[in-house]
């Protein structure tokens, strides 16, 4: 086994051919090009042209049709992938004042296009959801996009019955580090809700937040813990007693490990629309339910419907 290293530097383009023949490879397995320079993608995307190596690519986010992985524009709400290229152009541009382009591209017509002749080059490319193929093929119609999951834990589950029986108050999960584009606000909104309304309902947050400072007056309805070892996470959700996980976020993900972990652990998952893989896996899995909206009291009907409050 070798293992070599190389560094995004002027040089990086050399130390990859040199790998590339010294190595004689013969495939590459592509996860991402985020962080790479426009310079080295134009580069690399000749290089495979002119040489015979399998070029197979595994879809993580959205970094092959815009600047923002996340589909979060500058207002931290979701374009749910727009293929108006004006108005994606605009979002470009106001992120690019931000500072916020993760891509080093010249404008979303360009980033598109360079995409689109790597996926011609690519002998298979794997999407971890059909919503993440279904939305890439808006804007690639002619390619072909090929479902692989990251794992199987939303095969058909067991159907939820909550125990029948009345609560003190209700142990909602949220995992994960929860920035905008994972619902921060939606999750705010909730717990101020909550707090409002007096309603029993407690959350935790197994993780962190974009901004942890936001919930401190609201200390008696969420608790926030921080990191957490991941190979630790399953003995700690079972020591917990969570009623059911909360999943907001406000762009169509593409897969989503939290949501794993949440079904291996039978915490009965609930998300809010449009939230891609999550609403596709809970819907296959039978285990779980999707809302119509985002609203605060929805998400708090939806928790009094399965477990009755004293």
């Amino acid at each position: 086994k070798t293992n070599c290293y190389l560094t995004l530097d002027e040089d990086f383009l050399k130390d990859f051919k040199f790998l590339i023949e010294s190595f004689k490879v013969s495939q590459i397995y592509l996860h991402s090009l985020v962080d790479f320079s426009w310079r080295f993608r134009t580069n690399f995307l000749k290089y495979l042209e002119n040489h015979k190596i399998d070029l197979l690519i595994m879809i993580h986010d959205y970094e092959w049709v815009c600047s923002q992985i996340n589909l979060m524009n500058t207002y931290s709400k979701s374009c749910q992938l727009s293929i108006n290229s004006f108005i994606c152009n605009k979002c470009f541009i106001d992120n690019e004042m931000k500072k916020d382009n993760f891509l080093f591209t010249l404008s979303i017509d360009n980033h598109r296009e360079f995409s689109q002749k790597l996926f011609r080059r690519a002998k298979n490319i794997f999407t971890p959801s059909e919503n993440t193929a279904e939305n890439l093929i808006k804007l690639y119609p002619s390619q072909m996009f090929n479902i692989k999951y990251h794992d199987s834990t939303h095969k058909k589950l067991e159907k939820f019955s909550p125990e029948i029986k009345k609560y003190d108050f209700i142990n909602i999960l949220v995992l994960g580090a929860i920035g905008h584009n994972k619902g921060f606000y939606q999750l705010r909104n909730f717990i101020y809700y909550c707090y409002s309304n007096k309603i029993p309902i407690y959350t935790t947050v197994l993780g962190y937040t974009m901004n942890d400072q936001d919930f401190a007056i609201f200390e008696k309805y969420i608790e926030i813990n921080g990191k957490y070892d991941e190979k630790e996470l399953d003995s700690i959700l079972e020591k917990k007693d969570f009623n059911a996980s909360l999943f907001l976020s406000p762009w169509p993900e593409t897969f989503s490990y939290t949501l794993s972990h949440c079904f291996r652990n039978k915490i009965y998952p609930i998300t809010t629309p449009n939230s891609g893989a999550i609403e596709e896996r809970i819907k296959k899995s039978n285990y779980g339910k999707v809302l119509n909206d985002d609203f605060p009291e929805t998400i708090v009907n939806a928790l009094k419907e399965l477990f009755i409050i004293k």
